[in-house]
């Protein structure tokens, strides 16, 4: 395999993505599902070529010198190229139905350019380069996002400007490793940074912070947690599943890339770094991050009605679990991560695939709106309902597996607190999951929604593909954890014992094919007991929800009585002590500060020109006199 085919899988998505845009909006949808494709194709024979790489020299720049832009095909860049390409391709079939001439967004040029600065980020080994793409990714998702809407564009704008936060962060620590090292390679900067940890923790602690800060943000750890529920509210909603599967992982590529192969190779250097429950300190902080943004998200979750929202909320609490699991820095630790992340950009995407169909056909996204949708709609709520069941851990499905490697990655450093919260967590998921559920697929089909047709064969295509994926990595999990091991030696950490079918982990082990036959039968028994019990008779929404009463007379709509509205109030009172959303109004108030002190600066420098002007032509005019006399 040619190592120019490192560099094309950058270019070639951003000059298509260019050309995109001189084309009619469907014909620009079938490139960037072919491009995907090829994409796809491209990465599944790249696996044979791990350890390429590929450089331009010779830029000559003052007062760095000469700049090395390289690019390096890791085991790890090929595990995240090939999770992502195998993604973005489902989801480019997904939006090929989805963009129909009614729904069509001019978004794909700009989704192709993104494709290319995600490939790229994957195989940087420049900082240089992995910069630019970072820049690159943060501008075409800031317009695929607002698309061209003035509410959309806030939102997006709001995810910019915290992203831009950490990408400044990032720009002061790419000068400070500089500095120090006299090379801007990625690899350098990690056995640089590990020496100084011991030596000069004075200088490598405030750099790994600030790239910590650029991939907190982009990750939607805390304190930053808040932009995807805007974020995914508003953009268009078949980029939602790229979203929150494929783009919210670049910040955790960038911890599993710099951050804790620091620490890795401080530790196994000799390295002294003050420790707390047997974790360097950092990594402490890292792992309660992880921890509390998993909390966080489940509880935001549990009080939404707008179901992008919900789910958006469910994303960050996933990102919590890996970001806990990674920051345990051990063999266990990392190989969870990788796991989730890998079951999460399916499960996720699955998910917010089967919402995108919902608000295909119905242009709703809140939930009390809905209801009963199973019944016109059964590949979007299979594919929902296998969805959440992997989302929540449940086996079979691909969620249980990597859900419980995370918990022994916990078990094995003997952190029972967090695994404690990263438990509450996982169980307030049910609440949230089984509400979404219920309140759009179950319980009464509206009368506006009788004759509702499932989604275009594109996307159910794309959502049962999706099912496929999910149910074989919860039945033979062998087929992630086999190139799991492949990172894992790469990196020199222990593999895990695994097989296809197996885990072992470090207190008990797990046999999914066996799992999967027990659940089988016992859904197999549930069916054929509800096929023997008693018929059901179907009834209006008003017989089953207002005792006969008229919803006018109390000044309500039939939508006020649906299962899903106000759901899980007591709830929302029993915790109404948690200052849930604290943070945003925080942001919120620095925007409104920031505002005023920029409109009193502004004041100023518009009087202050007034005044100058006057002075100037009262000067002018005594001048004029002065030489008429």
């Amino acid at each position: 395999m040619d190592a120019l085919m490192l560099p094309l899988l950058i270019a070639v998505p951003v000059a298509l993505g260019l050309l995109a845009f001189a084309l009619p909006k469907r014909l620009a949808w079938g490139l960037f599902f072919l491009v995907n494709l090829g994409v796809l194709v491209v990465v599944a024979m790249l696996h044979d070529g791990i350890g390429l790489s590929w450089s331009f020299l010779g830029l000559q720049y003052q007062p760095v010198g000469e700049v090395a832009l390289g690019l390096k095909l890791s085991q790890l860049s090929w595990f995240f190229l090939a999770i992502s390409a195998v993604a973005s391709m489902l989801f480019a079939l997904f939006s090929l139905g989805f963009n129909d001439h009614k729904h069509a967004t001019r978004v794909a040029p700009l989704w192709l350019m993104l494709l290319g600065a995600s490939n790229g980020i994957f195989l940087s080994a420049s900082w240089l380069v992995f910069f630019a793409l970072w820049e690159l990714m943060a501008w075409t998702s800031l317009f695929i996002i607002g698309h061209g809407k003035n509410q959309s564009f806030k939102a997006g704008l709001f995810y910019y400007l915290l992203s831009l936060a950490g990408t400044l962060a990032m720009m002061v620590g790419l000068w400070f490793i500089y500095a120090r090292t006299g090379s801007f390679d990625i690899a350098t900067s990690v056995t640089v940074l590990a020496a100084d940890l011991g030596s000069n923790p004075a200088f490598a602690c405030p750099v790994i912070f600030l790239f910590g800060a650029a991939f907190l943000a982009k990750s939607a750890l805390f304190p930053f947690h808040m932009w995807p529920a805007m974020a995914h509210a508003e953009a268009p909603d078949d980029f939602s599943a790229y979203l929150s599967g494929v783009m919210i992982k670049y910040g955790l590529y960038g911890f599993l890339v710099f951050v804790v192969p620091v620490f890795v190779a401080a530790s196994s250097g000799g390295s002294s770094v003050t420790t707390v429950a047997g974790l360097p300190w950092p990594m402490y902080l890292l792992a309660w991050i992880g921890a509390i943004t998993a909390v966080v998200g489940t509880l935001m979750a549990i009080f939404s009605n707008d179901m992008k929202r919900l789910m958006a909320h469910s994303t960050v609490a996933n990102v919590g679990y890996i970001a806990t699991a990674l920051a345990t820095g051990s063999s266990l630790g990392y190989a969870a991560a990788l796991f989730h992340t890998a079951n999460h950009m399916f499960f996720k995407g699955a998910i917010f695939a089967s919402l995108a169909a919902v608000k295909h056909r119905t242009g709703e996204r809140e939930m009390h709106k809905l209801g009963g949708l199973a019944y016109v709609m059964p590949v979007s709520f299979f594919t929902f309902l296998l969805g959440i069941i992997a989302a929540a851990g449940i086996p079979p499905l691909s969620g249980f597996n990597s859900k419980w490697l995370i918990f022994q990655a916990l078990f094995d450093k003997d952190l029972v607190f967090l695994a404690t919260a990263l438990f509450f967590a996982s169980t307030g998921a049910f609440l949230y999951l089984f509400r979404a559920l219920h309140s759009v697929f179950l319980g009464q089909l509206s009368d506006r929604h009788a004759k509702l047709r499932e989604a275009p064969w594109p996307m159910s295509l794309a959502m049962i593909i999706l099912m496929g994926v999910m149910m074989l990595g919860g039945v033979a999990p062998g087929v992630f954890t086999g190139p799991i091991n492949e990172v894992l030696s790469a990196q020199g950490m222990q593999a895990l014992q695994a097989d296809l079918f197996s885990i072992t982990g470090a207190t008990a082990s797990i046999e999914a094919g066996g799992i999967a036959v027990a659940f089988g039968l016992a859904v197999l028994v549930v069916f054929v007991l509800f096929l023997l019990g008693a018929g059901r008779r179907k009834v209006g929404m008003m017989d089953n929800y207002t005792s006969g009463e008229e919803p006018a007379d109390w000044k309500m709509r039939p939508e006020d009585y649906h299962y899903g509205h106000s759901f899980y109030l007591p709830i929302r009172v029993l915790f109404r002590w948690v200052p849930l959303g604290a943070v945003e109004r925080a942001y919120r108030q620095m925007a409104r500060s920031l505002h005023r002190a920029g409109g009193f600066l502004a004041g100023l420098w518009t009087e202050g020109r007034s005044l100058v002007w006057s002075f100037g032509l009262g000067l002018g005019l005594l001048w004029l006199l002065g030489v008429l006399r």
